[in-house]
């Protein structure tokens, strides 16, 4: 209830005029960047445990699949982080702050954060196994807190419906641009042309 109640006040004092909209989106962006160094560590202490951790007399680390969440997870991170740091380098652009653009990238970072907790948390817990769910480590804690991520700055379906309309609205200043990447059926009967 807290984090709503913090939302609510936030909101609030932004229509107050107390509290810029690039405020709070800096402050959103700085949230997402602590939690990027928290999920690498998961994914470090992923990889520790499926180095010791023996299944079916092999260890985990020996399994593609274990490999691929490791992958995955080290990967997603990465991105997540260059899409931060991509937005504030646009924040700092002249008169880009409030643009639609930069709006867009933010939805995609509120989104992209949320599923990626949820992601690299729950990786980590089935390296983990049962011992995930249990108190002896903080992934389900932080699991939690993933799921709890796609509401509190609002629903993800918002968020993708604002990237949405941001892709459109450029494919419609471009409209027609991209149609010399399709091949028509009298191109398909023709001979190939090789340059």
């Amino acid at each position: 209830m807290k984090a709503t109640a913090d939302a609510t006040e936030i909101a609030e004092a932004v229509k107050a005029g107390k509290v810029t909209a690039r405020a709070v989106t800096e402050a959103a962006l700085k949230r997402i960047e602590r939690h990027n160094p928290m999920l690498g560590a998961f994914t470090d202490v992923a990889a520790e445990r499926a180095l010791e951790r023996k299944m079916f007399g092999s260890y985990e680390a020996g399994f593609a699949n274990v490999q691929d969440w490791l992958a995955e997870s080290r990967i997603e991170i990465d991105q997540a982080r260059l899409l931060v740091l991509h937005t504030a380098w646009l924040l700092d652009q002249p008169g880009e702050a409030q643009s639609a653009a930069t709006r867009a990238q933010i939805s995609a970072i509120k989104v992209v954060a949320a599923r990626l907790q949820s992601r690299v948390v729950d990786r980590a817990m089935q390296v983990f196994g049962a011992m995930g769910l249990s108190p002896d480590t903080p992934l389900a804690q932080f699991w939690t807190w993933g799921r709890a991520l796609h509401l509190m700055d609002g629903p993800d379906e918002v968020h993708l419906r604002t990237v949405a309309r941001q892709e459109l609205a450029a494919a419609r200043n471009r409209m027609g641009e991209s149609s010399a990447w399709f091949t028509t059926p009298e191109q398909m009967r023709e001979e190939p042309r090789l340059r």
